[in-house]
């Protein structure tokens, strides 16, 4: 049983929603203490307009121009705000697969790396940090009497399971490329979100 504490600053929560580069400027500073250029806003409201409107984009840039934290970033944008219910990340392979939802999974982790996403988004970070590295706790893990029904692992994230919460219950995955991908559904659903990064290699 844990407590879920109140949003910090639930302004700066709906602040953010407005405009998902705000988003990834606000809650990952570490990672986009530059202002954007003109490409990489460009990028991120083709993004937005994906998740928010249903689409298909398909974006090229320079290496480094940004391309992977942006769409990483705003994968947990959309499931955090209930834009989408369940995404999935495509890698290359099943190596880049894992880089790629670790580098998601530690967002939600570490509180005093990102510490303002931590205190506006408690519902999720909470119990996942009381987790303390631990995913098999999430089985068991309750709020106000109820499981949470969450999953945690380098393959699949499910969210916390609470009321009134905009992302309770969304999925993510992360699959590499050279991993069956066809008819993937997790208790009937299925993606409503892909976003494929770097899908190419040098030798394919």
């Amino acid at each position: 049983e844990i407590e879920i504490p109140s949003v910090r600053n639930a302004r700066r929560r709906r602040r953010c929603r407005r405009d998902p580069a705000i988003f990834l400027e606000t809650y990952f500073p570490d990672i986009f203490y530059n202002p954007f250029s003109t490409t990489q806003l460009k990028m991120i409201r083709a993004f937005q307009s994906c998740i928010e409107l249903v689409g298909w984009e398909a974006l090229a840039a320079e290496r480094g121009g940004g391309k992977t934290n942006i769409g990483l970033g705003l994968s947990i944008f959309a499931l955090v705000y209930g834009l989408r219910r369940f995404g999935m990340v495509l890698g290359a392979n099943a190596t880049e697969a894992a880089r790629n939802a670790g580098d998601i999974t530690i967002k939600f982790e570490d509180r005093a790396r990102w510490p303002h996403f931590s205190a506006d988004f408690p519902e999720i970070c909470t119990p996942v940090q009381a987790l303390q590295g631990a995913p098999q706790r999430a089985r068991q893990m309750a709020y106000k009497g109820s499981l949470l029904n969450m999953k945690w692992s380098s393959e699949m994230i499910r969210f916390p399971t609470v009321p009134g919460s905009e992302s309770s219950g969304a999925i993510l995955l992360s699959r590499g490329l050279d991993s069956a991908i066809r008819g993937t559904q997790f208790t009937g659903q299925r993606p409503d979100l892909i976003i494929l990064d770097d899908p190419e290699t040098a030798d394919s």
